[in-house]
């Protein structure tokens, strides 16, 4: 059995005096935030949500609250506190942040940690041990694309500020002065999918008008990016995504069906995960760019049509993203092939 954790600003449902977390999708992006943990088991999926802080209390995270097994933990202070005690443990692994994409309703979103797990916790010498999920009320049906990315939008802004909380964590945390606090040496990275990185754009944008965007983040992954190619150039909020983070990597494939799609009908303007970056010279520094269209064989791209969840599944683009969490630079990488004339990199199955 593994434990995980998730983030949420679905809609909570109460039900025979029981909560439980809205599954369809179908309410609008709320604003509150809600977490809880995940267990998973080979035959089961379950959640339980943590108690939310009271209505107008101040969150507070200094040592003495959080150390303290009396008291009752709420909200973040609960889950800061769970994933410092895992993290600074001896045999203590790094932290993924995971923000799903559209068309992925709640039960999706947590099959989505299980399918993260067997990739990127499981495996022998994996450097991630934790999982946090983002879950926003996608819906579960392409139809319903616009809502989501109106919902997307609106959850960015929630997002944001789950990350302003973990910046006062550090520093009332970390900032106390006990003598027996110490940092635990361990990473927290981000990866975001499809639309999913349409709400780390919002979120972005929302820390930059705040003026509170942080490092938080050693690697920053950007999966099957839903979002206009150009979007990492100058004057745009993620040309400050390296910011969050010490670096940034994009993958992207051009056997991408959803954002043909996306482009096609929708957009009218390239999908920065089908054709990669519009201009990779206007691009921040310590961002790099994967192509991983040549690491599919023509029965893999038989079997899976779309070809736009294919960090969940083991083959050349997980071996690489594993390689990414552990620091590796692309050097290191010995199936990355780069291309001068374009400033990218190849991904060779």
């Amino acid at each position: 059995m593994a434990k995980h954790y998730f983030v949420t600003n679905r809609q909570i449902i109460i039900e025979n005096g029981k909560e439980f977390v809205r599954e369809d999708g179908q309410e609008p992006a709320g604003s509150a935030l809600r977490v809880g943990s995940i267990e998973l088991t080979e035959d089961e999926i379950a959640y339980q949500l943590v108690a939310d802080t009271p209505p107008g209390k101040d969150v507070s995270y200094v040592p003495a609250i959080l150390r303290d097994r009396q008291t009752n933990k709420v909200g973040s202070q609960w889950l800061f506190g769970e994933l410092f005690d895992r993290m600074s443990n001896p045999e203590g692994k790094d932290v993924l942040v995971y923000v799903h994409g559209f068309r992925t309703n709640f039960t999706e979103s947590l099959s989505c940690v299980k399918a993260l797990h067997e990739q990127y916790v499981a495996p022998k010498g994996s450097s991630i041990g934790k999982i946090v999920l983002f879950s926003w009320p996608a819906q579960s049906s392409v139809l319903e694309y616009w809502n989501d990315r109106n919902d997307a939008e609106i959850s960015g802004r929630v997002f944001a500020r789950s990350l302003q909380k973990l910046v006062k964590f550090f520093r009332e945390f970390f900032g106390s002065g006990d003598p027996a606090i110490e940092p635990c040496r361990r990473n927290i990275h981000l990866m975001c999918h499809s639309m999913g990185n349409y709400v780390l754009e919002s979120a972005t944008s929302t820390l930059l008008s705040e003026h509170t965007l942080r490092s938080l983040f050693k690697e920053v992954i950007l999966v099957a990016a839903d979002v206009d190619n150009d979007s990492l150039e100058p004057d745009k909020p993620l040309n400050r995504i390296v910011d969050m983070g010490q670096r940034a990597t994009v993958y992207f494939n051009r056997h991408d069906k959803a954002l043909v799609a996306s482009t096609g009908t929708k957009h009218f303007v390239n999908r920065l995960g089908f054709t990669g970056p519009r201009n990779e010279n206007q691009t921040p520094m310590n961002s790099h760019f994967i192509d991983v269209s040549d690491c599919f064989g023509a029965a893999e791209i038989l079997q899976d049509l779309v070809m736009h969840g294919y960090h969940f599944r083991e083959g050349a683009v997980a071996s690489d993203i594993r390689a990414v969490l552990k620091g590796a630079s692309t050097g290191e990488r010995s199936n990355l092939k780069f291309l001068n004339y374009k400033n990218i990199h190849r991904l060779e199955g």
